[in-house]
């Protein structure tokens, strides 16, 4: 567990914290490691047990690193910071080269005529 102190956070960073009116938050990470196939899918498995049991619970939390699969993930996951986030990613990276894996953008199309051999 990392208390952090709210006042050093600002809406510049990108990283999310949870709407607090505290001084101080804490940041829980579980720090673990597998060494089979078959103890990572148990990892993965505790890992949504926890998600799940803070959304029942009603606890805020972020997942770093998350593994959304739709740009909505990522939108949600940012929530108030989406509009910020993308407009440095348009700014500073305008061709999309980084990050593509994480789907967190959609990819820039290739207009077929382009992709035609001569």
């Amino acid at each position: 567990m990392y208390p952090m102190n709210t006042a050093k956070w600002t809406s510049q960073m990108t990283a999310v914290k949870p709407p607090t009116v505290e001084d101080v938050f804490y940041m829980v990470g579980l720090l673990r490691s597998a060494l089979s196939a078959d103890e990572l899918e148990h990892l993965q498995r505790e890992n949504q047990s926890v998600l799940a049991f803070c959304d029942k619970e009603g606890i805020e939390c972020k997942h770093y690193l998350p593994h959304y699969t739709s740009q909505d993930g990522w939108r949600r996951h940012f929530g108030a910071k989406w509009s910020n986030i993308a407009q440095l990613k348009n700014k500073y990276d305008p061709h999309m080269i980084m990050s593509r894996g994480q789907r967190i953008f959609p990819l820039p199309t290739v207009p077929a005529a382009s992709m035609a051999t001569t």
